[in-house]
Formats: C-alpha cells, structure tokens, sequence
C-alpha cells in the first residue's frame, strides 16, 4: 500500500470512528505534536461548515493544510498568502473537476438540518458512497500537490 492510500485508510477509520470530513483529512497531514490543535480548528467545519451544508468539510479540511504547508515556507508572510490562495483554487478546480461541485449540498443532495434529510443520508448510505469518496479524493489531490 502506498503512502496516498494508507493515509486515506487512516483518514476513513478516523471518520468511521467520529471525527468530521475536515478533521479526517487534516489529521493525516500533521504530525502527532499538532493533533489536538487541528482536531479543535476543524471541530466545526464538518458537514460543511457548521451543518450549514456549504463548502465540504473535507475540502476545508485540505485549505488548512494547504495553508500549514504554505506558512513553513521561507517566503515572506505576503508571498506565503499568494502561495496558499493559489495552492487553494488549483485545489477546488481539481476536487470540482471530479466531483462538479465542492458544496456539501450538492454532494449530498440532502438538507442535513432537518430529520428527514439526514433519514435519507443515512437510508442512502452517503456516510460511506459521498463523503468517504470526497475525504479519499481530498487527500489524494493534496498529496499530489505537496
């Protein structure tokens, strides 16, 4: 197995085991010292930030580390910005290429703050068929990018 996809099994077993889309990307990233500091800065973007069903959790997740791998470099604090802005749109532009959209509502095509929209996720098995794709697919870009 490689690198990519051990990352992604890790990824999946922390979701499995209830860590939300941004947390299950980031934490494969970091090293065991920042855990805890990225478990707490992704704790609400999950479900796409808050619930609200917007930008996927698991393509927030990957802005973070995006802008992680872009603040360790030895550029200046303006050119690291430009760095990660561009780093982030030629992340969007490849996840939206596979999955034509990077809104969890359009993923998910379920409203996750009413019961019976998370009736139908779960009847749906979308836990595993949508945000399990999107988790493996968002580490698979980054890890091609870093």
């Amino acid at each position: 197995m490689n690198k990519t996809e051990t990352k992604i099994e890790k990824a999946i077993q922390n979701f499995e085991n209830g860590f939300n889309c941004a947390q299950s990307v980031a934490s494969v990233f970091i090293n065991n010292e920042e855990e805890e500091l990225i478990l707490k800065t992704t704790m609400g973007f999950g479900a796409g930030m808050g619930q609200l069903q917007q930008t996927c959790g698991a393509v927030t997740g990957a802005y973070m580390i995006l802008g992680i791998h872009h603040s360790n470099s030895k550029l200046s604090f303006s050119e690291q910005k430009k760095e990660t802005a561009l780093s982030i749109r030629s992340f969007q532009e490849k996840f939206i290429e596979k999955f034509d959209s990077d809104q969890c509502s359009n993923l998910i095509q379920c409203d996750l703050k009413t019961e019976q929209g998370q009736q139908e996720f779960k009847e749906k098995n979308m836990f595993h068929e949508v945000c399990g794709k999107c988790i493996s697919e968002a580490i698979r870009i980054l890890d091609d990018m870093l």
